[in-house]
């Protein structure tokens, strides 16, 4: 999806209708951030935002539907991260103008059968993490996971630590691992506060960064964010 120096990409947790922040990736601490998705995407591409992505977090299509009238009222470039248990579902948000679809170890079972279809520029893959560990497998580390989805064909992973997620301290060291040790182009996501974060980001050799909370909470400009990082 992305290219270039490094890419600052706001994201939107998106639970029933809303936008959410979940303190380390907890459902009960959740905070609500905004009640309108679309208003937020428009605001964001307004400031000069090409790309966005979206975790949707709800178990049913409402998450779904809220990208697909996202993509349909503005022109950002979306990559959608979400419970999608068969191909057929990912092949309808791509075809309802997604511009690319996020698997996780959730769904790695449609792994082959999606990039065999749609490809690597459509698919991506996010590797959601604790810490320095793969979440629901904790005798996997991230870097070794990485690798192999690497492997597998995976030309772009999203490192998203979820025990980062609303206290403003990346994982700076697991990112810049996975950069080393993978061919896949790296975007981190999870704990950005600053943009002396981003900084820091920039030296490990990602492609890109999302950032979520402290754009609502004015930590950092988006718009300033994407002029200082602008090629």
């Amino acid at each position: 999806m992305f290219s270039g120096s490094m890419v600052i990409i706001p994201a939107l947790y998106l639970l029933g209708g809303e936008v959410v922040s979940h303190y380390k990736g907890e459902r009960d601490q959740t905070t609500i951030l905004s009640r309108d998705p679309l208003a937020c995407a428009r605001q964001f591409e307004k400031q000069g935002a090409q790309f966005l992505h979206l975790v949707d977090l709800n178990t049913e299509d409402r998450g779904q539907k809220m990208a697909q009238q996202i993509a349909r009222h503005t022109a950002l470039q979306i990559s959608y991260a979400g419970r999608l248990a068969e191909i057929s579902l990912i092949r309808d948000l791509l075809e309802q103008g997604i511009f690319k679809v996020s698997l996780t170890q959730e769904n790695e079972a449609l792994a082959a059968d999606a990039l065999q279809e749609f490809g690597s520029q459509k698919i991506c893959f996010t590797i959601l993490a604790k810490r320095n560990f793969v979440e629901g497998k904790p005798n996997i580390e991230v870097v070794d996971y990485g690798k192999d989805l690497a492997e597998k064909g995976f030309e772009e992973i999203i490192f998203h630590d979820k025990n980062t997620e609303g206290t403003f301290h990346p994982n700076f060291d697991e990112a810049d691992r996975l950069v080393l040790a993978t061919s896949s182009k790296i975007y981190a996501f999870g704990g950005v506060g600053s943009m002396s974060d981003l900084e820091v980001f920039k030296n490990t050799g990602v492609a890109g960064v999302m950032v979520s909370r402290a754009l609502f909470e004015g930590k950092i400009s988006l718009r300033e964010c994407l002029e200082f990082f602008l090629d």
